[in-house]
């Protein structure tokens, strides 16, 4: 039953891992974005 079950736990980290590191990269660039705007609206 474990051996049957560490696959998709694994699995499913993965999934997790990626979807959070996604989310990471999501706020960097708004971050980004908002410093562009900044720096956009700085310059009017």
């Amino acid at each position: 039953m474990k051996t049957f079950c560490q696959p998709s736990t694994n699995k499913i980290t993965k999934q997790f891992l990626r979807k959070n590191r996604s989310i990471e990269l999501d706020k960097e660039q708004a971050f980004q974005l908002e410093e562009v705007q900044e720096t956009l609206l700085g310059s009017l």
